[in-house]
């Protein structure tokens, strides 16, 4: 299904979800959904798991574009906890300078220190690899 791609394949890994590993989920995704339906993926999750594969989608397809809406996530408590550590890990994996303030703001602020720990590993990879591609 993520070799075919389109919305069609990207109906059915969802439908599946509850039986697939969350890893393979994620990269299926990255490689199956268009900008549209991960787009619709992050608006109106069908569960927590195809939540957490949507946002990792992202990271794995180094989406530039969803580095606000990622780190609207990992700040919003309304998300649940692995929501938003999964968030934490996109933006990591995207690692591209902009999102360094947002998670900076995150890992001095957050009161939860999981959610903490997380922002700080993934602001110090992006500040990484912005220094190493400044190179």
């Amino acid at each position: 299904l993520a070799m075919l791609g389109g919305r069609r394949s990207v109906e059915q890994l969802m439908a599946q979800a509850d039986t697939i590993p969350l890893h393979r989920l994620a990269i299926a995704l990255a490689r199956a959904a268009s900008d549209m339906d991960i787009e619709a993926l992050m608006r109106q999750p069908a569960s927590e798991k195809a939540a957490i594969a949507t946002v990792l989608a992202c990271g794995l397809r180094h989406d530039v574009l969803r580095i606000p809406p990622l780190l609207g996530i990992a700040h919003d408590r309304r998300w649940p906890k692995p929501v938003r550590l999964a968030a934490c890990k996109a933006l990591a994996i995207i690692g591209d300078r902009s999102a360094a303030d947002g998670l900076h703001r995150l890992a001095e602020k957050e009161s939860d220190p999981e959610m903490q720990k997380a922002a700080t590993r993934a602001h110090k990879r992006v500040l990484r690899r912005a220094v190493g591609r400044s190179r």
